[in-house]
């Protein structure tokens, strides 16, 4: 096209510059028209639950009901309007439960699963590799190279700022020495070996024994199946975990946000709840209930002189770690 496209105009000009415009104005002319331009936009990420139904409903029959109801004065015709985006509201946020639904009944990790969903609604399920700067440890911002020992020494020190009431704990065994003035038997130690162990373990059975609070396993499946125990009970029913409990809350969780409800939760935590306990009042209760000789001296042995340090792991990039010190 341009070796048979009209170049007198170039040519009869004695200026250079105009001769090379007028060249270059008949060159993208003919090039414009044999590559014309087209624009692209980039396609996002489609929402696995979203079905042809729906994507025809918002894009195409909902933007020309709105396009009506704006440039028209139809009080019926706006009401219909707002009656569609209701319904179609109510069938994307099925459309949602039942793919959701679906992706955890068909998972083998039901708890990851859970969480992947979280991440994709919040918009929180990029890969991308964040490593923090610095931590914020009570009302200090702590650096992220110093980031292992400060936390280490907040663990250690944790127990003494928490002004735990130590008053009670000098009274604790001589108020049990009055409830119980009988005393309890002292605990025989008598050697076992490991055959032995395992030839009792051997012949326990699962279906008579009982937990550590003396409830027949038996009776628990019975409760369960009378609805004598509450279904908000996960634990020690059959049928039922902790995985279902996580789903259960997630899913309550979802509902009442697409329903534009508020969520509240209350969580009860006890803080440093084991390393508050004294050890030299728990060595002290042992040995009133009858724990004495080379056991109590093995349980003393595991509380005393016990080490701890704290390791930072950055998604197997970097890795801190703090000194040893002693709890």
């Amino acid at each position: 096209m341009l070796k048979n496209g009209s170049r007198e105009t170039a040519l009869i000009q004695n200026d250079v510059n105009k001769s090379f415009y007028s060249f270059l104005n008949t060159f993208l002319i003919i090039s414009e028209s044999c590559f014309p331009i087209i624009h692209v936009t980039p396609k996002t990420k489609a929402n696995c639950w979203i079905t042809t139904g729906i994507r025809i409903s918002c894009k195409q029959q909902k933007k020309r009901l709105y396009i009506h109801s704006k440039n028209g004065n139809c009080s019926k015709f706006k009401a219909y309007y707002t009656q569609y985006c209701t319904i179609l509201r109510k069938i994307i946020r099925r459309a949602t439960e039942m793919y959701y639904s679906d992706l955890l009944a068909l998972s083998d990790d039901k708890f990851r699963t859970s969480w992947n969903i979280i991440k994709s609604e919040s918009g929180k399920g990029n890969n991308k590799i964040h490593k923090p700067s610095e931590f914020k440890l009570g009302n200090k911002n702590v650096c992220i190279n110093q980031a292992a020992e400060a936390f280490n020494n907040y663990f250690l020190n944790v127990v003494e700022e928490l002004n735990i009431d130590k008053a009670g704990i000098k009274s604790a065994i001589p108020l049990r020495r009055k409830w119980f003035s009988g005393g309890f038997p002292n605990m025989i130690h008598i050697s076992i070996t490991e055959s032995e162990i395992i030839c009792t373990i051997a012949y326990l059975k699962s279906k008579s024994s009982c937990g550590y609070n003396g409830i027949l396993n038996k009776i628990l499946k019975k409760c369960g199946n009378h609805n004598i125990i509450v279904p908000e009970q996960y634990g020690f029913r059959e049928g039922v975990s902790t995985d279902i409990a996580t789903h259960k809350l997630i899913e309550t969780v979802f509902n009442a946000w697409k329903r534009n409800k508020y969520v509240a939760g209350i969580f009860f935590d006890l803080t440093k709840a084991f390393d508050c306990v004294s050890h030299e009042l728990l060595l002290s209760k042992l040995q009133f209930y009858g724990v004495i000789g080379t056991i109590l001296d093995w349980l003393k042995s595991y509380l005393i002189n016990r080490k701890q340090r704290v390791d930072l792991e950055f998604r197997n990039l970097h890795h801190y770690s703090s000194c040893w010190d002693t709890l």
